[in-house]
């Protein structure tokens, strides 16, 4: 079981830190800045992450535009990962996958936030990817698989 959750930080990390480097003034959420450069390359200048005041001990997020930039405030970075993440699915129509050869096509033209959206997290405890997924996925990865690639979204 050590072996699974030492698994998960790890991917957790991987996650977070960034390979490539982007040059947003905000240092505290540089992670996030990183995370948005590897998924949209030469993008990540077209956000504002803010932080969010947690609300009732919830973890949440927000999601809006203003001055042609896409704001995403979260109560934590995996909250705005989570806002970042809505942003792609319903704006960008478009998925992140844990296959590094699913690439993320996203517009030229990043759409704006229509209006502000709110989300809080409902769960006090929740997990990465499911029980059988490093047994019957993973076990066949190979380290570029783990790694990603320059034209992946790790």
């Amino acid at each position: 079981m050590n072996a699974v959750k030492n698994l998960l930080i790890v991917s957790g990390l991987f996650v977070l830190i960034g390979l490539n480097s982007c040059s947003p003034d905000n240092v505290k959420h540089q992670n996030i800045y990183q995370l948005i450069e590897r998924i949209l390359p030469g993008k990540s200048s077209q956000f504002i992450i803010e932080d969010l005041k947690q609300h009732d001990g919830n973890e949440s997020f927000e999601l809006s535009s203003k001055d042609g930039k896409i704001i995403i405030k979260g109560t934590n970075d995996q909250a705005i990962a989570k806002g970042f993440n809505l942003y792609l699915n319903k704006y960008c129509n478009t998925r992140v996958s844990w296959y590094k050869d699913d690439l993320v096509i996203a517009p030229d033209v990043l759409p704006m936030v229509d209006t502000t959206i709110t989300r809080e997290c409902r769960f006090e405890k929740r997990f990465f990817l499911n029980y059988c997924t490093f047994s019957y996925t993973t076990l066949w990865w190979q380290w570029d698989d783990w790694k990603g690639s320059s034209t992946g979204w790790l």
